[in-house]
């Protein structure tokens, strides 16, 4: 099992830091773990791992939003969203051409539901097997 594998060489070159996130969806939770990155390096703000990131549902199950707001002032700091499937990925292309995109952040996959194993997530190297 992955889980009782132990650290590869990529996560103790970053000093244990898993670049997995949640498996709340397919896709691994990529963008969970930028979230928490983020929020952590530009603001000061660290989410732990084992506490859940809220998100907020968008017109369909595919499409959510996650958002970091400043506890005194109410302000938005960061706005994320995950998008899955086709046709939520050409509305969030069209917003970002128009410029009427809200988020600093996208995760997009054509996978509804995020697609299994996730994008961009990388995978550790077996023993004896190249990568």
């Amino acid at each position: 099992s992955l889980c009782r594998s132990g650290p590869g060489p990529r996560e103790e070159e970053e000093g244990g830091v898993s670049l997995m996130g949640s498996s709340r969806k397919g896709s691994g939770g990529y963008a969970d773990f930028v979230f928490r990155f983020a929020a952590r390096e530009l603001f000061g703000v660290t989410i732990p791992d084992d506490e859940p990131l809220t998100y907020t549902p968008g017109r369909n199950s595919d499409i959510e939003e996650l958002i970091l707001t400043d506890k005194e002032t109410g302000e938005t700091l960061l706005r994320f969203a995950t998008a899955y499937g086709f046709r939520n990925i050409q509305s969030i292309v069209q917003k970002t051409r128009r410029g009427k995109s809200p988020y600093q952040f996208v995760e997009v996959m054509a996978c509804p539901q995020g697609c299994l194993n996730g994008g961009a997530q990388p995978r550790g190297q077996l023993e004896g097997q190249p990568y």
